[in-house]
């Protein structure tokens, strides 16, 4: 009887202990399960929802920002691109690119044709010097060739092909020979044309320098009026003139009086 109520009590305290341990594999066995994909935890999806809808509105309002930052951004103004807003240096590109651009981006239109004309009236005289003096140059070559070949260098001795020279170069040619015929008449043409051949070559050179300050010039008054298009000449700034009498040297006087006033 003593030993079958020893045996009944230690079966009993294995079957508590055996109940014990398997709880306690099955608890941390569904522990194990819990971090992994099968049982997912309802409170951590819900924290990652919380922070996937708060890297949405962040990322939303970060590209809110940075658009209205770059709304707030002045645009630049180009001279290839036409921008409605003034700036100095949309006005010195303009003048730069072509004379008279400048003055009518400042709407200053009066100024349009003067800008023109200053620098156009130069650039066509250095065309037209230009075209003179090859005329010139073409005509003293052509006779230069017709004198004797032993005594000049490069000359030929031939008489002169007038095909392609102008028909004035010709004529004053003619009256040189029926003066002063032979090649005495050729020197004497040739050292005519020589002179005024060097004078066209000056005026060439006269033109593109006329051109090169005219054109600065333009560019210039673009610039200082592209800047004085955004001074403030309002009522606000204004001068007063009225009669003073000086107590030390006792003579009368005009005073001059400013006034800046705040636009605020």
């Amino acid at each position: 009887m003593h030993y079958k109520a020893i045996s009944i009590l230690l079966f009993f305290s294995l079957f508590v202990c055996g109940n014990t341990l398997f709880a306690q594999q099955k608890d941390s066995l569904r522990d194990v399960l819990k971090k992994t994909s099968l049982f997912p935890d309802k409170n951590k999806k819900d924290s990652v929802h919380i922070l996937q809808d708060s890297f949405s509105k962040k990322q939303i309002v970060t590209e809110v920002d940075t658009i209205a930052q770059n709304a707030k951004k002045p645009k630049r103004d180009t001279f290839f691109l036409f921008k409605k807003q003034h700036t100095p240096k949309g006005a010195t590109l303009r003048s730069l690119i072509l004379p008279g651009w400048g003055q009518a981006y400042n709407h200053e239109y009066w100024k349009v044709p003067l800008a023109v004309a200053a620098v156009g009236i130069p650039l066509y005289l250095y065309f037209d010097n230009t075209a003179e003096y090859h005329h010139a140059q073409a005509a003293y070559h052509a006779v230069y060739l017709s004198l004797p070949s032993g005594q000049y260098a490069g000359a030929t001795g031939e008489g002169p092909d007038f095909s392609h020279i102008e028909k004035k170069f010709v004529d004053v040619y003619n009256q040189y020979q029926s003066y002063y015929p032979g090649d005495d008449g050729k020197l004497r043409f040739l050292s005519s044309i020589q002179s005024y051949r060097n004078s066209f070559r000056q005026y060439r050179d006269y033109s593109i320098l006329f051109t090169v300050l005219l054109w600065g010039l333009q560019v210039a008054d673009a610039t200082v009026f592209g800047h004085l298009r955004e001074f403030d000449v309002s009522p606000d700034i204004s001068m007063k003139v009225s009669p003073a009498y000086f107590q030390y040297t006792k003579v009368p006087g005009v005073t001059l009086t400013f006034n800046w006033k705040s636009g605020k």
